[in-house]
């Protein structure tokens, strides 16, 4: 799963440097798409008062031959530069509904995000096509939800609209991802179809020590829950952080604290234990 930011990148900051370091990582970005050899990771999300894993996020990585293990950031630009974001997104949704499904099939219903990008939340026929990869499955559409930034709405703001009402439409929950971090987040509350809106890290990251930011964040969450959204902090890093955003009335938590992104097969294991120990 592709981490939904907005990626500031810069050619000389790329690991090896240099126009033929690019190039070749691109080639060989392109083999691993080919080859199926991207992986994801998932990071569970708990009901912040019952401790119970609510659903995932599906995050993207690439174990490079020679570089090492690669997150998002190291070759997400070159994804969205070159024209392969429809067929990484393809590859993406589709190893996240196939680990839903063995996971729906264990008896745990545990829904999978994945975060878009544009183009394709400017696609018309993306609603129909995320539906039929659910439908190939068996799943319904409450398995999967996608996670959006609003950086998506600066263009073709009036398709992009069209589309995320298709997929609540179709049962397909939306979240509005790294809220809070663009001037402009609060327009977005009242003009979009969303289920639920993701507080940014940097937001949670300073409840516990500033005051501001945690009447900022607290003001948040009731708005949110007065025009019908849930809302889910990321980055807790901390019991305390973890206290202050349940008793804010944050619906549900995410962090490394509660737990890091895991493989596929050690997310039962978490759903049925819960973050008990955590709470």
């Amino acid at each position: 799963m592709f981490q939904a930011t907005v990626l500031i990148w810069s050619r000389a900051s790329m690991r090896g440097g240099g126009e033929q370091a690019i190039s070749e990582l691109l080639m060989d970005l392109r083999q691993a798409i080919d080859r199926d050899e991207l992986s994801l990771v998932y990071q569970p999300k708990f009901d912040a008062h019952t401790a119970a894993v609510v659903g995932v996020e599906a995050l993207l990585r690439w174990r490079h031959l020679d570089r090492g293990l690669l997150r998002p950031a190291d070759f997400l630009p070159l994804v969205r530069e070159h024209g392969l974001m429809d067929q990484a997104t393809g590859l993406v949704v589709n190893m996240a509904l196939d680990d839903a499904l063995r996971w729906y099939a264990a008896g745990a219903e545990v829904p999978v995000a994945v975060n878009l990008f544009a183009p394709l939340l400017s696609d018309l026929k993306l609603p129909d096509h995320l539906c039929q990869a659910l439908d190939d499955r068996g799943l319904p559409s409450s398995a999967l939800t996608v996670e959006i930034t609003e950086d998506l709405f600066v263009d073709n703001m009036e398709d992009t609209r069209t589309v995320l009402t298709g997929l609540l439409d179709r049962g397909i929950r939306i979240a509005l991802d790294d809220f809070g971090t663009g001037y402009s987040a609060l327009t977005y509350l009242s003009d979009l179809p969303i289920d639920e809106i993701k507080l940014d890290h940097d937001f949670i990251a300073r409840v516990t020590v500033d005051e501001r930011a945690g009447l900022v964040v607290r003001t948040i969450i009731d708005l949110a829950h007065k025009l019908g959204f849930g809302t889910v902090a990321e980055g807790i890093e901390s019991a305390e952080s973890a206290a202050q955003l349940r008793d804010f009335g944050c619906d549900v938590l995410q962090g490394f604290f509660l737990s890091p992104p895991l493989p596929a097969s050690e997310v039962l294991g978490v759903v049925r234990a819960g973050a008990r120990a955590a709470f």
